[in-house]
């Protein structure tokens, strides 16, 4: 079997608990699905595939493989562990706050330790500037840097990084911020938790995080570029938001109003092609969207997670941002016609910036 193909069908196994029928790989083609699984964040979510399925491999590589588990298990649950003292101490201030991404998507896999978290995102809608006076005098909380715009405050407990936002997204246009204003307004007035560590932590309905979520996602893969941990976690949504029989009608009304509706279309073509979300889906998809969602991708193949497959130059500095400038020009051009107007002026911003 193609590589590519086999470790697509491992992936699938994992989003979806699917047999496989492999009886054994060979330290060859174990190695090359873990470096492909490392590139794109999903190392455990292979492994546990990999185990579930009884798929027999060298004691060395499956040694290493319970290595792997055990180290993603062990960060979720360290991450957990912050995340609801932090959320906790909030509570206490009578901050307001909905935790996003991360954590939180893990809750909707069938193994949410499996899922490598990053970063713990908070976002503090209205008393932001509240929450960092207060999260700093946390015991043990460093504060690092604010974001340049001040979308975001970072900081760190514990070895475990907390990025602290006032804005979820910065939309290119004036009439799509204001739509996406009204979006968040509007979202924001569900109250929704999932259980994370035992304690209940406030986060964004599940319609308003599959748009999050794919909005961070297409902003990457046209600019630096984005993984398939991103793609999984979008997967998951749309597979959750067929169960619970979310509104796709506002759904899709918000994607349109921020100019993505033609994005949005082929990025779930491309849950639907390639990571087998259920084609029940009610959305209108068509031989295009189809087609942009089969480049779309090989785009998140090739680039790995937020595009490090693709980096030659690793140290920032001048030639960093040379190379991300022309992986920024080469992804927006590749992908203009799905959004033309967030795709330029994200673009132009992220090259004039140097980032």
């Amino acid at each position: 079997m193609e590589k590519g193909k086999l470790f697509v069908r491992l992936l699938r196994s994992a989003l979806w608990k699917e047999h496989i029928g492999i009886d054994c790989l060979t330290d060859e083609e174990y190695d090359g699905m873990m470096q492909w699984a490392q590139q794109h964040a999903v190392e455990a979510l292979i492994g546990e595939t990999l185990i579930r399925n009884n798929v027999t491999l060298s004691r060395e590589r499956a040694a290493r493989l319970m290595g792997v588990i055990k180290m993603t298990e062990r960060e979720n649950i360290r991450k957990h562990l912050q995340l609801t003292e932090i959320t906790e101490y909030l509570k206490q201030w009578n901050i307001g706050y909905h935790v996003v991404k991360g954590q939180v998507l893990a809750t909707y896999y069938p193994s949410p330790l499996m899922r490598r978290s990053g970063d713990i995102d908070i976002f503090v809608a209205t008393d932001y500037h509240t929450a960092v006076k207060q999260l700093a005098q946390l015991e043990g909380m460093t504060c690092c840097k604010g974001n340049e715009k001040g979308k975001h405050q970072v900081m760190v407990r514990g070895g475990v990084v907390l990025e602290l936002h006032r804005n979820l997204l910065l939309l290119a246009t004036p009439r799509h911020r204001r739509a996406w204003q009204s979006f968040v307004s509007a979202m924001l007035q569900d109250e929704t938790y999932v259980v994370i560590n035992g304690c209940q932590v406030r986060t964004l309905p599940l319609y308003g995080h599959l748009v999050y979520v794919f909005m961070h996602l297409y902003f990457h893969l046209i600019t630096s570029g984005v993984g398939l941990r991103q793609l999984c976690d979008l997967a998951i949504l749309l597979q959750w938001g067929v169960k619970e029989c979310v509104d796709w009608e506002k759904v899709m009304t918000a994607v349109t109003s921020f100019g993505c509706s033609a994005a949005f279309r082929a990025v779930v073509a491309c849950c639907v092609d390639e990571l087998g979300v259920t084609a029940s889906l009610p959305i209108m998809l068509n031989k295009e969207d189809h087609r942009w969602g089969k480049r779309v991708f090989r785009n998140i193949l090739r680039a790995g997670n937020f595009g490090c497959a693709r980096r030659v130059i690793r140290t920032p500095g001048r030639l960093h941002q040379i190379e991300t400038a022309v992986m920024v020009i080469k992804n927006s051009l590749s992908f203009l016609r799905l959004a033309p107007l967030e795709t330029l002026m994200r673009a132009r911003v992220i090259i004039e910036n140097g980032k």
